[in-house]
């Protein structure tokens, strides 16, 4: 464990003013904080699209099994 400065915790009352509004409009308004919608323009859908990053995603046990079949190999 490590200790904390405190700066995320004094931001705890606007973040619960932002949680009220959204629960109570049902829907962010501003298009900036809005979730990432399941489809694009065109109504593809986007998936598991990372294109932020480099690689791709998957999923945990597929990763843990390649993870043991490397670390056999090195056996």
């Amino acid at each position: 464990m490590s200790g904390d400065s405190g700066h995320g915790f004094k931001m705890m009352p606007i973040v619960g003013q932002w949680a009220v509004k959204l629960l109570e409009n049902g829907q962010q308004v501003l298009p900036r904080w809005q979730w990432k919608q399941s489809q694009d323009k065109e109504g593809k859908q986007w998936g598991d699209e990372v294109s932020w990053r480099i690689g791709t995603t998957g999923e945990v046990e597929e990763i843990l099994t390649e993870h043991e079949r490397v670390v056999k190999g090195r056996l």
